[in-house]
């Protein structure tokens, strides 16, 4: 049985099979892609506060605090560490 040639029926009952698994595959995929929104627009994007406190936390890093003149003075306001600059 395994050296029989398939014949023409045969071939499109193949066909035909692997059209309906096709079809029921891109159905998963929808599916999928549905619920996968549904489930984000319920529960919304939950690494949301640690990627916020992270971008915080860079900036807060970034931040110059104070700043020395050339005479060695330490300024905190903001006016004199722009004009330092």
């Amino acid at each position: 049985m395994k050296n029989k040639v398939p014949n023409q029926e045969c071939i499109q009952n193949i066909k035909a099979t692997e059209k309906v698994l096709d079809d029921l595959h891109k159905q998963e995929e929808v599916c999928w892609a549905q619920r996968a929104k549904v489930h984000w627009l319920k529960h919304g994007d939950l690494n949301s506060k640690f990627f916020h406190n992270k971008a915080n936390q860079k900036q807060r890093k970034n931040k110059i605090y104070s700043i020395h003149d050339p005479m060695g003075n330490t300024w905190k306001d903001s006016n004199h560490i722009n004009s330092i600059f």
